[in-house]
């Protein structure tokens, strides 16, 4: 399968807003939310929705890439001038823009079908947030948004600086999580004494 990989990343970004708790699961619809309890079939059948959406979004966004593309191979007799680049932008970032919306409907699925739910304890606060999904964010991943913000930068030898001041803006915020994410390792280790 063509999504496989990102389908895996993707299951693991949602399930990672489910806790383990005894007797089931604890859903959080944000970071900051109060969570609700939920059991392990309703996880699973979120989760099974979850991918077989995200697994229709991704080809009906495809098929849109590939439907743009053969309209303006075929109706656009020069792809160099102003109105043709208007119209690749408009369709890409359309069809773009409908893959995001339709992510965002898949994403918030269990906050619909759970809202109203009773709280099952307190939500978290801003601070306790930061720490969670910096605990869940690995060096490996810093590691390779480094190296994407280094290729932007790299990009000013061609002349090209907004990428390279788009990298320098990537690199600084990457640098920033690392140091936040090194700091709550070791307060956490201090606090574990």
């Amino acid at each position: 399968m063509i999504f496989r990989r990102s389908a895996k990343q993707a299951q693991e970004a949602f399930l990672n807003r489910f806790e383990p708790d005894a007797g089931g699961y604890l859903f959080r619809a944000a970071p900051t939310a109060a969570p609700v309890r939920v059991t392990e079939k309703e996880r699973d059948e979120e989760l099974a929705t979850f991918l077989r959406g995200v697994q229709w979004v991704s080809w009906a966004m495809l098929a849109g890439l590939f439907a743009v593309a053969a309209v303006m191979a075929f109706a656009v007799p020069q792809f160099d001038t102003a109105p043709s680049e208007i119209l690749i932008w408009a369709g890409a970032g359309t069809i773009i823009g409908l893959y995001v919306l339709g992510w965002w409907w898949l994403w918030r699925s269990p906050a619909r079908r759970f809202e109203r739910r009773a709280v099952a304890g307190p939500s978290r606060t801003r601070a306790e947030a930061r720490r969670t999904a910096l605990a869940s964010l690995s060096w490996g991943q810093l590691a390779l948004s480094f190296g994407f913000a280094a290729m932007l930068m790299a990009r000013s030898l061609d002349g090209e600086y907004v990428w390279a001041g788009l990298g320098a803006v990537t690199a600084m915020f990457v640098a920033v999580q690392a140091v936040r994410k090194l700091i709550a390792g070791r307060s956490k280790t201090v606090q574990g004494r």
